[in-house]
């Protein structure tokens, strides 16, 4: 499995300065030599040129491999390069946040998002957010009137997660970018992270319905962001990423 390090905080306003650290501190906790590992050149004070990295990268791979932030801003430059491959797919993100509150250009991490919908590189109704449970009113009305899919962590907490999952894989009916925001998780397991958030999955039950996603082929291109080790606490959260990579390696 090919792991690419995206080491970039400089569109995480402040708040994801020390997310540039994670990508070496998550692979420190693996067995690096399982994996082939490369870097894609970002420049912390250069949103622009960092994302036009990414994305010629992104453009350019010819295999599955997962993406190791960096802010959520790396999503954006990622999707966008992934889109030209694929020219019909699904983007699954599991996040507490939705991401949708401006319109920036370049993207940061809190609207990258809505910068993919405005831009017209993904249609809403290709989306899929999942684990939201702190929206600013301007997010909520925008997936309203978008009709952007939600999952809120509400309805999950509500549901049978066999039901909540089987919804998942009949979303993943085409090729998909999966991105994970670390803080979908709850903040007693994840606490090294911008914004972290109570009252998110356990480890257990995410790690269960992404191991039944990826089990449809479909998941073609993965993120995992927003790991912030200057936050973390006992390493927590940069362990909790390894073990979810060791999760995701057989999709």
């Amino acid at each position: 499995m090919k792991l690419i390090k995206i080491p970039f905080s400089g569109g995480g306003l402040g708040k994801g300065n020390g997310s540039n650290e994670a990508p070496n501190k998550i692979i420190s906790f693996l067995d690096a030599a399982s994996f082939q590992i490369e870097e894609i050149p970002v420049e912390e004070s250069n949103i622009s040129l960092s994302h036009k990295n990414i994305e010629n990268f992104i453009s350019n791979l010819n295999q599955k491999a997962i993406l190791l932030g960096g802010d959520h801003s790396i999503t954006y430059p990622s999707v966008k390069g992934f889109s030209k491959n694929n020219k019909d797919f699904k983007l699954l993100i599991f996040d507490a946040h939705p991401d949708l509150v401006n319109n920036f250009v370049p993207p940061t991490h809190e609207d990258y998002l809505k910068v993919l919908i405005e831009k017209k590189i993904i249609p809403p109704q290709n989306i899929l957010l999942v684990g939201i449970r702190n929206s600013d009113k301007i997010e909520t009305e925008y997936i309203c009137k978008k009709l952007i899919h939600c999952i809120y962590m509400s309805d999950i907490k509500s549901q049978d997660l066999n039901t909540i999952t089987q919804q998942l894989i009949s979303f993943c009916d085409q090729p998909t970018y999966l991105s994970i925001d670390i803080d979908v998780f709850d903040s007693d397991i994840a606490p090294g992270t911008g914004y972290a958030e109570p009252n998110g999955f356990k480890q257990k039950d995410l790690f269960n319905i992404l191991q039944k996603i990826i089990q449809t082929k479909n998941i073609k291109l993965i993120d995992i962001v927003e790991v912030n080790p200057k936050k973390d606490i006992e390493n927590k959260t940069s362990f909790l990423a390894s073990k979810l990579i060791q999760t995701l390696q057989e999709f």
